[in-house]
């Protein structure tokens, strides 16, 4: 047979009878075939035995220093095996939730992916705002400027409102967070170009951005401090700015139409503007409703006619608080002792009226009109007394505000 040590083979060893018993053994006795330094222990009585040293024809079974591969156990001598195999059923249970959950891990990534490269770029951004305008949906604006405008509630734009058409959006230039987007369209039969920049923030895995307009397409609005009343543009009304400031609103490209209803004084008005870029500042029509030139007409007509029944040289005419300049012929009497005038209006001044901002009208003289007065007067104390007489012209100028007081119209003189 084979030596797994690799040493030479021996010559066959001398086989002790198996009817034989070794010899009895201690721990605590040398190995067999040693000297026992002297003695030597007795072997039991028994048959007889054949003595074979130790060093002869033996091998150790596990040599000192020495590599001893462990012989392999044929399969056929193996103990049959006791580990747990599942079912087919089961198996294919668990292949199929692996390959399931193998599947949904691929497609939350693929969707990951394809939310980060497919989202709405600098273009798409820029498309989006114009398609707003022509659905008439300002809730589609960007944030910044809409904030406090009355240009980006829900219906807004609804009436009076006509959007850019044949928009052409080009592709978007410049790297990193900034873009530029070129946009073109027509308005009012115009072509207009303009750069719409773009800036993105980035947001989400793979390095995508989230695009948005910082500096959209449109004009700038001065909302005028004084009005007669509420201005409209397109379908919703501007905010009453506060005296002493700016009010400045940003309005989308487009057409719009301004409206301003009627007052006691001035007529309904309406005009455009057309937003494109640059600031805009509002022009509207005052007209003087017909019937109130002639009613101020003849309300300063009356005054005057009061002032010439009154025998002062300066007549006043109303409540004490508001008789200061009531009325516009006066004369200085230079003279210590003079009679009672007489006024007499030669003719009516002819007037000037002109809407102020703030809805009054303001009047002024075309053309003066002319009053007489006469009376007499003396140096003399007592009497006899000489009198003097004296007539006199003077004109007639008319100028102040008139204003609507609990629906009644009222001239107060400058």
């Amino acid at each position: 047979m084979n030596n797994p040590s690799g040493d030479q083979q021996q010559s066959p060893h001398i086989a002790v009878p198996a009817a034989v018993p070794g010899p009895y053994r201690t721990p605590a006795d040398p190995p067999l075939g040693q000297a026992t330094h002297g003695r030597q222990r007795a072997l039991p009585a028994g048959p007889a035995a054949v003595l074979v040293p130790f060093h002869v024809g033996h091998k150790p079974r596990i040599p000192v220093g020495q590599r001893t591969p462990i012989p392999l156990v044929p399969a056929n001598l193996l103990p049959p095996t006791t580990a747990h195999r599942p079912p087919p059923g089961n198996r294919r249970r668990t292949l199929l939730i692996t390959a399931l959950a193998v599947a949904v891990g691929l497609a939350m990534v693929a969707v990951v992916v394809v939310r980060a490269t497919s989202g709405p770029g600098p273009r798409d951004v820029v498309a989006d705002f114009f398609a707003a305008l022509a659905a008439h949906d300002p809730t589609r604006m960007p944030a910044g400027p809409c904030r406090n405008n009355p240009l980006c509630v829900t219906g807004a734009l609804n009436t009076g409102y006509q959007p850019p058409n044949d928009v052409t959006v080009d592709e978007n230039t410049g790297t990193g967070d900034i873009r530029h987007v070129t946009v073109a369209y027509t308005l009012d039969g115009h072509r207009t170009t303009t750069t719409v920049e773009v800036q993105g923030t980035p947001h989400g895995l793979f390095g995508s951005r989230f695009w948005s307009i910082t500096t959209p397409p449109g004009a700038h609005l001065t909302i005028p401090d004084q009005t007669p009343a509420p201005i409209t543009i397109a379908a919703t009304r501007l905010p009453t700015a506060q005296p002493d400031q700016t009010t400045v609103l940003w309005v989308p490209p487009g057409r719009y139409t301004l409206t301003r209803p009627a007052t006691p004084l001035l007529t309904a008005a309406q005009t455009t503007i057309t937003s494109t870029s640059g600031p805009i500042t509002i022009t509207m029509p005052n007209t003087i409703e017909p019937t109130v030139t002639a009613t101020v007409q003849q309300l300063i007509r009356d005054r005057i006619t009061a002032c010439a029944t009154q025998k002062r040289f300066n007549p006043a005419v109303g409540p004490p608080s508001t008789t200061w300049h009531s009325c516009p012929i006066t004369y200085e009497d230079r003279y210590t002792i003079s009679t009672d005038p007489t006024w007499t209006i030669t003719s009516y001044p002819q007037l000037n009226l002109e809407p102020a901002d703030n809805g009054a009208i303001n009047v002024t003289t075309a053309q003066p009109g002319q009053a007489t007065i006469q009376f007499q007067w003396t140096l003399d104390l007592a009497e006899p007394r000489t009198w003097t007489d004296v007539t006199d012209t003077m004109a007639i100028n008319i100028t102040g505000q008139i204003t609507t007081a609990n629906g009644q119209l009222d001239w107060t003189p400058a």
